[in-house]
């Protein structure tokens, strides 16, 4: 998660996703570079407009710290920290059997989409990795919390770091 605007810094992302028993269907991916302030209330704003489901942010780097800003405000969503335990690749590959499988669907159009599959289909090898890293951080903790909301605001809102 970047916490710079300049075009040479990393993106901040947020993957919005319906879960609907196995299947994931990627609803809306928030996608850009901002300052920490900008980032933390877009992170806020994108939340209250999805609704109530959880809301994963990755615990490094930026994404530590828009953890602690939400737990210092009470009136601010609850964050769940993912703790990356292993690099992006393996993170990926790990989950890559859904999409085979056709478990992670995405809209037949929407004005992000065109530059999420150019950097899916491309990883590893694409200059950004931000919005698969997200989608993977999500897939991997949905695996262990079958029983959460069926709808995610990333919901399911996924925030990803580089």
């Amino acid at each position: 998660m970047g916490v710079k605007a300049g075009p040479q810094n990393d993106y901040s992302v947020c993957v919005t996703v319906l879960k609907r028993g196995r299947q994931h269907f990627i609803l809306h991916v928030l996608r850009d570079r901002w300052e920490f302030a900008t980032l933390l209330k877009r992170v806020v704003d994108h939340r209250r407009q999805y609704g109530p489901g959880p809301l994963l942010i990755e615990d490094a780097a930026a994404g530590a710290q828009v953890i602690q800003a939400l737990r210092a405000d009470p009136k601010l969503p609850r964050a769940i920290a993912l703790k990356p335990d292993s690099d992006k690749v393996s993170r990926l590959a790990g989950q890559s059997y859904k999409f085979e499988a056709g478990d992670v669907l995405l809209p037949e159009s929407a004005p992000w989409l065109g530059e999420f599959e150019t950097e899916l289909l491309a990883f590893p090898k694409s200059r950004h990795d931000d919005q698969v890293d997200a989608i993977a951080h999500y897939l991997r903790w949905s695996d262990r919390h079958q029983s959460a909301p069926l709808v995610s605001g990333g919901e399911v809102f996924a925030y990803g770091s580089s």
